[in-house]
């Protein structure tokens, strides 16, 4: 899996642009995983959702613009097609590009928040979620900066996301849901 605090092919002048616009948990890595504290749910498609990341998703994205970001900068890539369905009137009216996972590869944006979306799952059934190369699609979308929701302690439980995690508490990149407010502050 990649996992990079400096993407390949971005030059760290372009890797400021987000490091400049927004106060990091950590001020030299363009990334922080956002830990959601919402319960997913299965809607009757058996597609998942959770409402707590959507307004996540939705409260950083807003900041992202009032610093400056352009709208068309940014992208927001989940997981489950209800959590894409449950976002995309937003994103829309926003003109925020947003895909799935599985559509997305090949394209990318300077900004991509990824919902990661599930809470509850046995871990023999967490294959999708857990899959090395789709989240290495995921991962590797963002130019400039890149976003991660989700439940630290749910995901943990996954091979793939516990080496993300791992890496993410490494280099305290780790912040609460509650706390994303702060990263539009400057000093």
């Amino acid at each position: 899996m990649y996992i990079s605090s400096n993407r390949i092919g971005t030059p760290e002048v372009e890797q400021r642009l987000i490091l400049d616009a927004l106060r990091l948990p950590n001020e030299k890595i363009p990334f922080a995983f956002i830990d959601v504290v919402g319960e997913s749910v299965k809607a009757p498609s058996l597609s998942s959702y959770n409402e707590r990341e959507v307004e996540t998703c939705k409260n950083l994205v807003e900041g992202l613009l009032q610093v400056g970001i352009p709208q068309t900068s940014i992208a927001i890539i989940t997981f489950y097609r209800e959590q894409n369905r449950r976002i995309a009137g937003f994103a829309k009216e926003r003109n925020i590009e947003l895909s799935t996972v599985d559509a997305v590869q090949g394209r990318e944006k300077d900004v991509v928040i990824l919902l990661s979306t599930r809470t509850h799952f046995s871990l023999e059934r967490a294959d999708f979620l857990d899959d090395r190369q789709r989240m290495n699609v995921a991962l590797t979308r963002s130019r400039h900066g890149q976003f991660v929701l989700g439940h630290k302690a749910s995901l943990k439980q996954l091979t793939s996301w516990a080496i993300l995690l791992e890496w993410a508490e490494k280099n305290n990149t780790v912040i609460k849901d509650h706390k994303i407010c702060n990263l539009f502050l400057k000093d």
